[in-house]
């Protein structure tokens, strides 16, 4: 029995002999192998904090990336569906303000300035016709005709747009009656009522003057009969001083 325990342990020794070698092999081997790779160089130029980066403190590759940035762009700009590529990038917008509320501020104005030019451009020209009454004052043969012609004859006078005057005209063939003549001008327009005195009857006329000379119509009302509907023409024959 003792020859079997001293075989045991013999056997346990070597186990842990071989454990002991295979462990010093392991740190043998990193050993080579950490003496093989090189130490970092803390003292590179290219070591370089997060804020340098950001900042461009070196420039070196800032300026390398930079520049091929930009080579990219522009090897690119006027391609279809690039048209972005042409604007110019940066702080500074299109309109030239440096800030989008000054940008926007001067969109307002533009707005506020096209709608004004719009409001100008668009407004409607008034047709200015001239109501300057046409002188018609002087002495004036008028011919009334509604199948029988009625001669009248009258003075004219003015005053603005006002007309009246005095004269006679012919209700019968030759029997000439007194009859007053009122009424206005509206640039060459002329309204003028004449009434008999000694038969009362009215006759409405309305005409266009040209010079000295005047065409229309009119109508005539006598007390119990149906109004009668004729021409007038005129001319006269010099002025009333």
């Amino acid at each position: 029995m003792q020859i079997f325990a001293l075989a045991a342990i013999e056997i346990g020794g070597l186990e842990t002999m071989r454990f002991k070698i295979l462990i010093a092999s392991s740190l043998l081997l990193l050993a080579l192998i950490a003496m093989k790779c090189p130490a970092p160089d803390w003292s590179s130029s290219y070591t370089q904090s997060a804020d340098e980066l950001i900042s461009g403190g070196n420039g070196a590759v800032v300026t390398d990336l930079t520049s091929q940035a930009q080579a990219a762009r522009a090897s690119q700009t006027g391609q279809s569906g690039k048209e972005i590529l042409n604007q110019a990038s940066g702080r500074v917008l299109s309109s030239g303000a440096s800030t989008p509320q000054e940008a926007r501020s001067q969109d307002m104005s533009k707005t506020a300035e096209t709608q004004s030019n719009a409001t100008v451009e668009t407004a409607p020209v008034e047709n200015v016709t001239s109501t300057q009454p046409a002188a018609i004052f002087g002495s004036w043969s008028l011919e009334l005709n509604d199948g029988t012609p009625h001669p009248a004859n009258f003075t004219i006078f003015q005053d603005a747009d006002a007309v009246y005057g005095t004269g006679t005209i012919d209700l019968d063939a030759g029997n000439a009656v007194t009859a007053t003549a009122s009424g206005t001008v509206t640039g060459q327009e002329m309204s003028l009522d004449i009434v008999s005195v000694a038969k009362v009857s009215l006759y409405r006329i309305y005409m266009t003057v040209s010079g000295d000379s005047a065409t229309g119509n009119y109508v005539a009302f006598s007390p119990g009969e149906a109004s009668i509907r004729g021409s007038a023409k005129g001319v006269r024959a010099a002025p009333s001083s």
